[in-house]
Order: C-alpha cells, then structure tokens, then sequence
C-alpha cells in the first residue's frame, strides 16, 4: 500500500528533512526513510500477527521435522517478542555510522 495522505505526507516530510539536516543527500535520505518504515512496518505485522494468535509461535513447530537446522538453532531469538527492542537494534544499525548510510 502507497499511502499519499496529508498525516503521512506529514511524517515522511519531517523524517527526511532530518535525515537531509544530518549530511545525507536526497537519494540517501529517501532510501534510508524507507528502510525505516519498512523495518517498522514489518514489526508492526508481525506483532499484529502474534496477537492475532493469542501469543502463540507456530515457528518452533514447523522446524520440528529437522529440516531446517540453522533455523532451529535460534529459534528462540526468533520468536523473541522483544519487539522494541528488535525495533531500536535494527534502527541503530541503519542509522550506524558504519552502516549502510555511511557515506
């Protein structure tokens, strides 16, 4: 969904300007406000999901067979509902100066 109100015109608007005001330029900024909003939206529907479910993970049980062993090694970090937490690192490394909006 592409969604061109005034709120979000609004937010997106003030974001970018703050990430222009911080050096970076115009494809730069543009890109790394997506990269925010997608990783927040992201978070949002999985969470939304989750609640959806009464709290339940289905992951654990779809590994169980053993078919993916890498997968079931972190299983737990997976399905970790730490969401601001998972939300804060995420954006710290976006917004790291060795990230990826170093110039």
């Amino acid at each position: 969904m592409y969604a061109v109100e005034p709120g979000t015109l609004r937010f997106a608007d003030v974001m970018i300007a703050a990430l222009l005001d911080g050096g970076l330029d115009g494809r730069r900024a543009s890109w790394v406000f997506w990269t925010i909003r997608y990783l927040a939206f992201g978070l949002t529907q999985e969470e939304q999901a989750l609640a959806a479910q009464d709290g339940v993970h289905t992951l654990g049980p779809a590994l169980a067979g053993g078919g993916y062993p890498a997968l079931a090694r972190v299983v737990p970090h997976l399905e970790d509902a730490a969401f601001t937490e998972r939300f804060e690192f995420g954006l710290s490394r976006i917004l790291s100066p060795s990230g990826p909006i170093a110039p």
